[in-house]
């Protein structure tokens, strides 16, 4: 595998979350989305308007998995999404809030890339690294902020 093909599967990627980001029971009403693929994205929460929920793609690592077969190789290669969203509302962020977007990290993010195969070119979820959750960036920034890692297998 090269970056190349890496690369490939983060833009892969990158519209398995938007398609599931525009079904209808996965819309956060007041909030659009937009997803990238960036290597090292810059994200500013006090320069993000409200309503505007930012995803980034990108990958951390890849390493030979050895022969699948006679003419197959194996690579393993693990993905990070970053979801990020300010809260426009006064106060303590509420509950309620903070949780449609954690079910829409799960929805978007974990289930839709689980079970992508065929949307991402053959590579397929092998296991859910880790998904974090920034406390404190809600309390002192008002700012949804979630990390998803995921690790792909691909036979070429």
């Amino acid at each position: 595998m090269t970056a190349g093909r890496v690369d490939e599967i983060c833009d892969l990627a990158r519209a398995v979350i938007e398609a599931a980001a525009a079904v209808p029971a996965n819309e956060i009403a007041g909030t659009a989305v937009e997803v990238a693929c960036e290597d090292d994205p810059d994200v500013r929460t006090d320069e993000m308007p409200p309503g505007q929920m930012k995803v980034f793609v990108t990958w951390v690592e890849y390493e030979d998995g050895g022969p699948a077969s006679r003419g197959e190789d194996i690579t393993d290669f693990q993905l990070v999404f970053i979801v990020v969203e300010v809260c426009g509302e006064a106060g303590k962020v509420p509950n309620a809030w903070r949780r449609l977007r954690t079910k829409w990290v799960d929805a978007c993010i974990v289930r839709a890339l689980g079970d992508a195969r065929e949307s991402l070119g053959g590579a397929y979820a092998m296991r859910l690294d880790a998904v974090t959750f920034d406390l404190e960036e809600m309390a002192e920034r008002k700012a949804f902020w979630s990390g998803v890692a995921i690790t792909f297998r691909d036979i070429e």
